[in-house]
């Protein structure tokens, strides 16, 4: 089974109350949980929030919130996997073995990217997926993701291709991504087979930042 996580605490350092920030008259939550909900291959979908306001625009499209997620775990400092593990440890979620993230900062990932990688992921029995997009002049080195033969790693200082001119791929919020149950119990989110799903950088936005809305909201104009 594969539950769909929506992951969104209630704080925001750069921009207040992110998550349910207005745009075009819905909230920013709002475009993954339609996104979700329109998903023909997710056999659950949940939103982990420690905000009451959040827990009751899930409810009102009928996302199941089946806890408030604890202070201790709502910090801009905590991990995301202690929030995965918060869920998956539960036992009404036992039966599920594959967790797809979806950060409500990238609203523009659809139900079609969502059960298009998930039928990728089974295609090519990996352990972990992750969307990406093409980026040029990364100044964050730690930020790259390197591709051969279909499998994604992430940047070494040993390789010695790396150029700022040059097209690489970058985690893109991540706006999907999809792991196993047993990585999350040992504490990791990425295990040894990562395979990318990629998506135009035009619909790569993850909103950490005002200039970030702005790219956004001149897009949603355009559609």
């Amino acid at each position: 089974m594969i539950l769909g996580l929506i992951p969104a605490r209630s704080g925001s350092k750069r921009i207040k109350n992110k998550n349910i920030y207005e745009l075009n008259g819905k909230p920013l939550i709002q475009y993954t949980i339609e996104a979700a909900k329109n998903s023909k291959l997710l056999d659950d979908v949940i939103v982990s929030t420690d905000s009451k306001r959040i827990a009751e625009i899930a409810n009102n499209f009928n996302i199941n919130v089946p806890f408030l997620r604890p202070k201790k775990l709502s910090g801009d400092k905590i991990e995301m996997i202690e929030v995965i593990k918060h869920v998956v440890k539960k036992k009404k979620f036992k039966k599920i073995n594959l967790i797809m993230l979806l950060q409500p900062t990238s609203p523009l990932r659809t139900n079609i990217d969502i059960d298009k990688s998930i039928k990728l992921f089974s295609l090519k029995r990996a352990d972990t997926l992750v969307s990406v997009t093409n980026k040029k002049n990364i100044k964050n080195k730690k930020k790259i993701m390197i591709e051969k033969n279909g499998y994604l790693s992430f940047f070494n200082d040993k390789i010695d291709f790396y150029s700022r001119n040059k097209n690489h791929l970058i985690r893109n919020g991540p706006a999907i991504l999809i792991t196993k149950k047993s990585l999350i119990l040992k504490d990791k989110i990425y295990g040894k087979k990562i395979i990318p799903y990629k998506m135009k950088k035009n619909v790569s936005v993850d909103i950490n930042q005002s200039s970030d809305l702005r790219i956004l909201k001149k897009y949603l104009k355009k559609k």
